[in-house]
């Protein structure tokens, strides 16, 4: 595989020597030609989620010059004066691309050894940062490279709903509770397809600050990352309101080519015994289900209602992995400081 760009590059190295412009050239180009980039490593999401365009990718290439993988990943300037590579806004895990010879994927040895040897190449690339910070997706499961060059990993939980095109079975397995909650808001609530972005985050900040809380995204953030997935069809924003027009709750569900995902959602603590939240899932789930896709992604939390609640849907607990690493002990004290590392 090769593109017609300025020095195109055939080696892992050949790359890492690319300006950020010619690399971000040449992973656009790639990206357009691969179907199986997520949309969290896609360059129009990263544009839209990075502040100023601080986004590099990482590529690494096989003996005939093919990309086999890849890391996208954010630079930002902490309290501007330290480096840091950290997750971007609304992106649920950075994740990595591999692709595997048919050869590797059917014997284990090799499967093995051609993964860490990717990843090798990958780390090889990333600048030496006061912190790094990035949450991977659950499919890397094999992150001992890291570990090596002295990262250090933490399980973190997602759940996923699968064969939700069995949509009666997908029901049947919910809690009862869930299943009350959801029969309850229907004949309490309607459900609208929404494009008021700005409705949207107003009604997330006054949910959040009802708990204490501000949201962990810029509304001008939402905004950019709307925009590239509704020019895409790959958003929906449902939103449940009562017989008086009171918002109730409301969800942003996010689409790829396999799966759907809960990315952001509120709800008014004051109305929460209408059961409109489970009611939005359900039916975010319905529509997923109705454009062909298996997998229902509830993008996991460790917060303990949370979870709770992402449980009670009957899904499956699934490990990933949050990697960090500081340059310093020194360093690796100021992290107690910034929530965006920690």
């Amino acid at each position: 595989m090769s593109f017609k760009i300025q020095n195109n590059p055939t080696t892992s190295p050949e790359f890492a020597a690319l300006s950020d412009d010619a690399a971000k050239a040449f992973y656009r180009q790639f990206c357009e030609t691969e179907p199986t980039i997520s949309n969290y490593l896609q360059p129009w999401w990263l544009d839209a989620v990075c502040p100023k365009g601080y986004w590099r990718p990482c590529l690494s290439f096989d003996k005939s010059g093919n990309v086999n993988g890849a890391l996208v990943f954010q630079t930002v300037k902490l309290k501007r004066l330290f480096d840091a590579i950290v997750m971007p806004e609304l992106t649920p895990n950075a994740g990595i691309w591999l692709r595997l010879p048919d050869a590797d994927k059917s014997k284990l040895y090799s499967k093995y050894t051609t993964t860490k040897q990717i990843l090798e190449n990958l780390i090889a690339q990333l600048p030496n940062t006061a912190f790094y910070h990035q949450k991977f997706h659950y499919g890397l499961t094999d992150w001992q490279p890291f570990f090596w060059k002295g990262f250090e990993g933490s399980p973190h939980f997602t759940y996923l709903l699968e064969n939700i095109n069995d949509l009666e079975t997908t029901f049947n397995n919910f809690k009862g509770s869930v299943r009350t909650d959801i029969r309850k808001a229907e004949r309490q609530l309607k459900i609208e397809e929404s494009d008021d972005i700005e409705q949207f985050y107003a009604f997330c900040i006054a949910s959040f600050a009802k708990q204490g809380m501000k949201p962990p995204f810029s509304f001008e953030t939402l905004k950019r990352l709307d925009k590239a997935l509704k020019d895409r069809g790959l958003r929906s924003i449902l939103i449940a309101r009562d017989i008086e027009r009171l918002i109730h709750a409301s969800v942003f569900i996010v689409f790829d080519k396999n799966a759907a995902h809960y990315l952001v959602g509120g709800s008014d603590v004051e109305r929460r015994g209408s059961g409109a939240l489970p009611f939005l899932l359900w039916r975010a789930i319905q529509k997923s289900s109705a454009r062909g896709l298996s997998t229902f992604d509830f993008e996991g939390s460790m917060i303990p209602s949370v979870e709770y609640a992402f449980r009670n849907f009957g899904a499956r607990q699934v490990p990933y992995f949050r990697l960090t690493k500081t340059r310093t002990r020194f360093f690796a004290f100021l992290t107690l400081f910034f929530r965006n590392y920690r």
